[in-house]
């Protein structure tokens, strides 16, 4: 904060938060009206299928009349199905989410593999002594700790009888 008052930042500051804050209440207002159109159809919707359903029973046909028995009957079914049609969506919902995972897993492992990720690269000896080069370690013998270690690893170590990890020849340039 300091720094800010000291540098005359804030104004830039309170410019860059209020553009924000307008930009989010734009989505956030976004957001609400399509949660609002959401919950909407999620309560009305059981009502206007009774209603349609209802309503089409009697318009089919002129013997068709509602009996106390019919009408009780579809609602008791609306009432029965309302929880699995209205999680319906949830469940289509997630379902693409799951198709989504799927397709980036098998997208990720078809991805082609570098072979020759763990091969050591030659470096050619006219580049050792290259100027532009910050740092280069040639055939360079790294010991930690302790360890056997046998000649016939690398008989240039063979002294070193004793070590936990060791890097030897390597070439960084």
């Amino acid at each position: 904060i300091k720094f800010t008052k000291l540098n005359h930042y804030e104004d830039k500051f309170l410019r860059r938060v209020t553009e924000a804050r307008e930009a989010e209440m734009k989505l956030l207002g976004k957001e609400l009206a399509v949660f609002g159109v959401t919950m909407f159809l999620t309560v009305t919707s059981p009502v206007i299928g009774v209603a349609l359903t209802l309503g089409t029973y009697v318009l089919l046909d002129d013997g068709n009349v509602l009996t106390a028995s019919t009408t009780f009957t579809t609602l008791f079914l609306f009432a029965a199905l309302r929880f699995p049609i209205n999680y319906a969506g949830k469940l289509m919902g997630k379902a693409a989410q799951g198709l989504s995972a799927c397709q980036r897993f098998a997208d990720f492992f078809e991805r082609e593999t570098n072979p020759d990720s763990t091969s050591q690269r030659k470096i050619d000896d006219d580049n050792i002594h290259n100027d532009d080069t910050v740092l280069k370690v040639v055939d360079g013998n790294f010991f930690v700790g302790s360890g056997e270690m046998s000649e016939d690893t690398n008989p240039d170590i063979s002294n070193r009888s004793k070590a936990l990890f060791t890097l030897s020849d390597i070439n960084i340039s």
